[in-house]
């Protein structure tokens, strides 16, 4: 199943599921062996719903804390959930970062909260072997990462960019600088873009991407101030914002995003530094484009010289 093929089951899904006044129904499940091991995040299956007696596909949405949105966490929650449900013979679980998504929001009145908190999904097919999970890094850039978990499920090679990188799918291009490069590790059909490590150090890096409008922002100063919330969403706290309306992505009307903040618990002060684009569209919602910068307060200087130099380089075909 491809991720767009994620995304029509989850319409299905939700459909099923109603809105929010009929979202706290649950099904009756047999589970089999819940207990955790290191490698499982701390998770809680909010919901759990069959579609139909002929289609016992088992639906789950889980929360997970925004901090076990990696790799090895998204391997060892797969891992917990195929166990903790062996009986059922399909399982489509969609992750979420805020319990409200599967409690009170829904789609259809508060996308951009609703859409924003959905950070992955995990699929298993005992009879076919397919078994994965896809996620993303960060809120509002649709999902980056991809872990196989299944035999007939092929784990992609990450792919590298050096000096440009087109993405055909969402119809852009940049040049990527030297002695940078850019990487994918999803399948190349869902590629929405690429990450650019600026140092070993993870608090650095460029992400340059786009994805769908499902948040269906109506302007550039909604879609900006909500990376203001998402950052905050796990307990950041907001040293400085400031925004630069009159930015571009190529010929697109964009605007440029400084945010300053503090992790929880922590002294040193990170920064994030985005431009947005909108590109509308009569048939569809549209498209959301990013180049997204994640730095120190003593690196910024020097790193921003490479993030404003891929954001002048950008063009939308």
């Amino acid at each position: 199943m491809t991720q767009n093929s994620f995304w029509k089951t989850l319409v299905f899904a939700l459909v099923v599921l109603g809105t929010s006044a009929s979202l706290m129904g649950q099904s009756s499940v047999d589970e089999c062996d819940a207990a955790q091991d290191r490698d499982t995040p701390i998770y809680k299956v909010v919901r759990t719903r069959r579609a139909s007696d002929e289609t016992p596909a088992l639906t789950l949405f889980v929360k997970v804390q925004p901090a076990f949105f990696n790799a090895d966490a998204m391997r060892g929650l797969g891992r917990a959930l195929n166990r903790r449900f062996c009986k059922d013979r399909t399982i489509e679980a969609i992750i979420v970062d805020d319990e409200r998504a599967a409690t009170k929001w829904d789609p259809f009145h508060v996308p951009e909260l609703y859409e924003s908190a959905i950070r992955g999904s995990y699929f298993l097919d005992r009879e076919s072997g397919k078994e994965y999970v896809a996620f993303s890094n960060a809120r509002g850039r649709g999902f980056d990462e991809f872990v196989s978990l299944g035999p007939t499920t092929q784990q992609p090679s990450p792919r590298t960019y050096t000096n440009a990188y087109q993405n055909l799918k969402y119809r852009y291009s940049l040049v990527v600088p030297a002695s940078f490069a850019g990487t994918s590790t999803v399948p190349k059909e869902d590629e929405r873009g690429i990450n650019i490590a600026i140092s070993s150090d993870q608090n650095r890096y460029i992400w340059v991407g786009a994805t769908e409008n499902v948040f269906q922002f109506s302007s550039l100063w909604w879609a900006t101030t909500f990376q203001r919330f998402w950052i905050e969403a796990d307990g950041s706290k907001i040293v400085s914002f400031a925004r630069e309306p009159h930015y571009r992505l190529g010929y697109l009307k964009g605007t440029r995003l400084t945010v300053r903040y503090k992790r929880p618990g922590a002294d040193k002060v990170l920064v994030k530094d985005f431009v947005l684009a909108l590109k509308s569209n009569k048939n569809d919602v549209g498209t959301l484009y990013r180049v997204e910068m994640a730095s120190t307060e003593k690196d910024y200087n020097s790193d921003k010289k490479t993030f404003e130099q891929i954001a002048k380089s950008w063009r939308s075909k």
